[in-house]
């Protein structure tokens, strides 16, 4: 594993602690367990740290790299309207 991997796969770390700590603001507000948290439950300094890390982690190259492997499923899936015979 190279340097940028394991630096994005900490980054990507961050981002789950910090879900994980505003789901868990979230609920110990009366929040239904059932429904996600949103930003609401983050401080500014950690709403800010999210979308540094989240730009970072999932930044053009990565979003390319995703497309490029799952352009064949896309487009088996744009193929299931079916013609008329």
């Amino acid at each position: 594993m190279t340097n940028s991997e394991k630096n994005r796969q900490n980054k990507a770390r961050r981002l789950q602690e910090l879900s994980q700590l505003a789901r868990q603001r979230y609920l110990n507000t009366g929040g239904d367990p059932l429904h996600s948290a949103n930003d609401k439950h983050l401080t500014n300094e950690e709403k800010e740290e999210f979308k540094t890390l989240l730009s970072q982690v999932f930044d053009q190259e990565y979003i390319n790299r995703y497309l490029e492997q799952n352009q064949p499923l896309k487009s088996r899936q744009n193929l299931g309207v079916r013609e008329k015979e």
